[in-house]
């Protein structure tokens, strides 16, 4: 299904967040300008954390999630999981400062934000396009937005 506009937003800074999930998995192809080594991965994990993760997670968890919560059960049930899994990488993020095996840290993160945009994007934004009508899903764009 065509992602709805006013979705779209998060849909790009999903993109960003997957591409940062395949930089920090183990046995993927090195992509050009980023980095190789686990500390240059841990680096720049964090970067993109503190500069578009966190935020994304709060326009979920403060304007997304409060709009579409309590119409649909399959949607409720989604919203508890990510809400979860944010939890779990705030975590995850916080525990690259101290660890004795970043490799592994790195590929599990790697996995779960992988797994968690993919959750967003395939299902939950896909019931959200089928439950909320045009009108209310402009008008969430507009809340998204400012």
């Amino acid at each position: 299904m065509k992602r709805h506009p006013s979705l779209v937003p998060l849909s790009r800074e999903h993109q960003r967040g997957l591409f940062l999930a395949q930089a920090l998995k183990r046995g993927i192809p090195r992509f050009k300008d980023l980095p190789t080594t686990v500390d240059g991965k841990r680096e720049y994990a964090l970067s993109v954390y503190k500069a578009l993760l966190q935020h994304h997670f709060h326009v979920e968890e403060i304007i997304l999630f409060p709009a579409i919560r309590g119409r649909n059960i399959e949607i409720d049930t989604l919203i508890n999981e990510l809400l979860q899994e944010h939890q779990q990488m705030h975590t995850l993020f916080q525990t690259l400062h101290n660890t004795s095996d970043l490799e592994t840290l790195l590929h599990e993160l790697g996995l779960l934000l992988e797994s968690h945009i993919r959750k967003e994007e395939r299902q939950l934004f896909e019931r959200v396009q089928v439950v909320i009508d045009k009108e209310q899903l402009h008008a969430l764009g507009l809340k998204l937005e400012s």
